[in-house]
């Protein structure tokens, strides 16, 4: 009897060690692991919020599971004013041009691509950057100036599949194809800056293109007439905001049955048109416009329902004409911004 307890005890006492032998095991198991024990996942979305290509590279050569995780980079963005190391050094450049290219092709689902620098990459870079990443790219902000290649850079973002916002500087916006053709199926925020030389002809044609285009912005850029008249005409089912900074421009006239919001700043426009079905404008904001000759946003104050108003820092001329679009739905108004205004 004394025997069977005694075994029994033992046991007991055993198998007590045992399980505390395997928790302690356990535990130091997990401090062993460390970051490996992260999934790639959660380690790519980290590397996702560094702004500068250098250090993701030096973060993924921390360990093989690092390494790893490049493949599943969402994000990857190079700022030129986070690394001043490159900026304006062409040797430098090119390693930064190297960099970005082993990156690029080792990702397998890139969604954002953000390229900011001052000095200019190769063509054949670029190309193959936007060729890897055209069937998974859905956000593109480039804004370097091209060299050695002439790249299209709208021909090439109208190959890609799932691409929503696109915003773009120093580049050639040419569409050598049917306008009509099946591109930007979606495509809904474009940003243009900087453009040389652009016509009114292919800022058409681009917006017709662009068949879910919720968003268009066109800024500071030298735009030439197609005709004798420099008239931009654009005509969207879609476009709910639409802007223009720092432009000359003889007349713009916007068909656009969506559309909420006009911004207007730091541009000269002889007359500003917008023609609408149904829709209602609500946001007309205005700044630093040096001349607007005619404005006309609906002559009946059904197609008015302004509710934000704002007007700084332009001349007299513009305060006259806002001041009538103003008297045709001020009930409606609940907002109203101005600063500095002109002294008659």
């Amino acid at each position: 009897m004394t025997d069977q307890r005694w075994k029994r005890q033992k046991g007991t006492k055993i198998g007590s060690q045992t399980v505390n032998e395997s928790r302690g095991a356990d535990e130091v198991g997990d401090q062993k692991r460390g970051m490996e024990g992260f999934p790639v996942e959660v380690i790519g979305n980290i590397l996702s919020h560094v702004a500068n290509v250098k250090d993701v590279v030096k973060a993924s050569m921390t360990c093989r599971k690092w390494r790893e995780t490049l493949r599943h980079l969402h994000t990857l963005q190079q700022d030129q004013y986070s690394d001043r190391s490159f900026y304006n050094r062409k040797s430098k450049t090119l390693q930064l041009e190297f960099l970005l290219t082993d990156i690029v092709l080792q990702t397998m689902g890139l969604q954002t691509l953000r390229i900011l620098h001052g000095t200019k990459f190769s063509g054949t870079a670029v190309i193959a950057w936007l060729s890897h990443t055209g069937g998974s790219l859905r956000h593109l902000t480039y804004e370097v100036p091209m060299a050695t290649l002439n790249v299209n850079m709208l021909e090439r973002c109208g190959k890609m599949r799932y691409l929503e916002s696109l915003r773009l500087r120093h580049t050639d916006i040419r569409l050598t194809t049917d306008p009509t053709a099946q591109r930007f199926m979606c495509l809904s925020s474009l940003t243009l800056y900087n453009l040389v030389d652009v016509t009114t002809f292919q800022l058409q044609s681009l917006v017709s293109a662009c068949r879910k285009l919720e968003s268009f912005s066109l800024v500071n850029s030298n735009v030439i007439p197609t005709d004798l008249h420099c008239i931009l005409n654009l005509r969207s089912s879609s476009l709910k905001s639409f802007l223009l900074d720092d432009l000359s421009l003889d007349s713009v006239i916007l068909e656009a049955t969506l559309l909420k919001t006009i911004s207007l700043s730091a541009s000269n426009l002889l007359s500003f048109k917008l023609v609408k079905k149904g829709a209602r404008l609500s946001s007309l904001k205005i700044a630093s416009v040096k001349f607007l000759g005619h404005f006309d946003i609906g002559n009946n104050t059904d197609c008015l329902d302004l509710q934000e108003v704002e007007v700084q820092s332009s001349c007299y001329i513009v305060w006259a004409t806002i001041e009538c679009v103003l008297s045709k739905s001020i009930l409606k108004i609940k907002e109203i911004t101005v600063e500095e205004h002109p002294a008659r």
